[in-house]
This record gives structure tokens, C-alpha cells and sequence, in this order.
């Protein structure tokens, strides 16, 4: 990310790709923009203040590390103060050394058919090629091809006489900006899940669901106990032939208001 414009893209590409309906008018009113604003903040036409960006990341779910950087993106090129410009400059350029993210290792967090493709590469299959990845997947060849040239340029993937192989598929990331490439990640996933209910069959799929009364103080043990479970989950269906690429998503979420928490 080199701006708080691409976050905000980024944003909009994501809440589009949910809603093919979503129009950039719509992303400004859920802005609390008007239109032509959020049209020439995007065409680097305008800037934001700090007041409107402040509520900019608020309306999108930026919290803690990710709010500090987006606001630090505005600071760097609208503060009034040459001084305040010059800091947060010096402050991100401090943040990079530690924090490197290109848009092609951004976008295979945010967009879902990357892992897919990278799990599709594991299928048994004579010749994995792009036409091949298209139709497993359900995916336009061109979204197959493009992608396929990012995850060349991530050595994530080798091209061998027409056909692909993985390289790498345990992708991981630590650094405090994808977090919310992540969190994109999953809201695509979450709309998938529930397209599957009306798309596949109860013996294709399982999704249940439990609601309880709870004591927060056990939540971090509870998710030490997921992600275990996600690791011994894993290694059970990876150990067979491959044949289908699934995803496994686990929520437990709090019901309860923020407030109350």
C-alpha cells in the first residue's frame, strides 16, 4: 500500500465484489462523503482532512495499527504543518523496513481464488492448466491467468510445459497492515459459506451453529483449542487423494453489544 487511497479502493473492490451492485456513489454515502468528494479523493484530484479521514476509517473497521497507518498515509500529504508532513513521512518510511507489502502480496490475502488456485495445484491431475484451474474452480480464465502471474512473481508457483505447480502454499503473514486484507478475506469467505447452503447438498457440506452463555475470560484458550483443531483437521483430509478444494471457515462471535463487553 503506498496511500490511503489504495486502502480505500481496496475497501471498495471488496464490499463490490460482495454486492456487484455497490457503486461508488453508495461507498461515499457510507463514507459520510458526498460523491464528487470521494470521486476526486480516489482520481488524486483532492485530499482528505484528518476529521474526515478520521471518520473515513471509522465507517470502513479500521482499528488500532491499521487506523495509525491509514491516518499517517493522510498526514504524510495533507497535514497543514510542514513539520507534521515531514514526521509522518519519516515515521512510515520507518514502518516499511519492518513492513513490506506490495499490492501482489496484498491482493493474494484479499482475494480468495488465490489460495484456491494454490490449493487446486495439490489436485491429482496430469496437466494443471489454466483452462483446468478455470473450470475446477468455476472461475473466468482471464481472473486464472492474471492470478497465476502474480503467484509466478510471489515464487509461490512454477510454470513447467503449459501446467503449474505450487512451490509454496503455506503463505503467512504477521505484519499489522494485511490484517485487514485478512479480515476482507474472510467476509468473502462468510458470503461463499452461505452461498453453499443453497448451491451444494447437507452431504457435500457441514454448517451448524451453537449459541451459549459464555465466560470471556476463556476466549483466548478457546481459540488455542481452534486453531488446534484446524491443524489436526487439515492434516486428516489433506492425507488422502486430493480431489476437491474445500474451505473451512470457524466462527465464534460474541453476541452480546460492544458496550457490554
Amino acid at each position: 500500500m503506498k496511500s490511503y487511497r489504495d486502502i480505500l479502493s481496496c475497501e471498495f473492490k471488496n464490499r463490490k465484489s460482495l454486492n456487484k451492485l455497490y457503486t461508488l456513489r453508495a461507498f461515499a454515502r457510507d463514507l459520510n462523503l458526498s460523491a464528487s468528494q470521494l470521486s476526486n479523493v480516489m482520481a488524486n484530484k483532492k485530499g482528505l482532512s484528518l476529521e474526515k479521514a478520521l471518520v473515513c476509517a471509522q465507517k470502513i473497521g479500521l482499528r488500532g495499527n491499521e487506523k495509525e497507518l491509514f491516518l499517517l498515509y493522510v498526514e504524510k500529504e495533507h497535514a497543514k504543518r510542514k513539520k507534521v508532513r515531514l514526521e509522518a513521512q519519516k515515521y512510515l518510511k520507518t514502518i516499511a523496513k519492518y513492513q513490506n507489502v506490495c499490492m501482489s502480496t496484498f491482493d493474494i490475502i484479499s482475494e480468495w481464488y488465490y489460495f484456491a488456485i494454490l490449493a487446486s495445484l495439490q489436485i491429482s491431475h496430469e496437466k494443471k492448466s489454466s483452462t483446468w484451474i478455470s473450470k475446477h474452480l468455476n472461475l473466468d480464465l482471464n481472473t486464472v491467468e492474471h492470478a497465476l502471474v502474480v503467484l509466478k512473481k510471489l515464487c509461490l508457483v512454477k510454470e513447467v510445459t503449459g501446467h503449474y505447480e505450487a512451490i509454496d502454499n503455506n503463505f503467512k503473514t504477521e505484519t499489522d497492515f494485511p490484517s485487514m486484507a485478512l479480515r476482507n478475506s474472510h467476509k468473502q469467505s462468510l458470503q461463499q459459506a452461505m452461498n453453499s447452503l443453497d448451491e451444494y447438498s447437507v452431504e457435500q457440506r457441514d454448517i451448524t451453529s451453537m449459541t451459549m452463555a459464555i465466560d470471556p475470560k476463556k476466549i483466548p484458550e478457546a481459540k488455542r483449542r481452534i486453531a488446534k483443531f484446524r491443524k489436526e483437521l487439515c492434516e486428516f483430509l489433506e492425507s488422502g487423494e486430493k480431489k476437491s478444494v474445500y474451505n473451512l471457515n470457524i466462527q465464534l462471535h460474541p453476541l452480546t453489544s460492544k458496550e457490554m463487553l
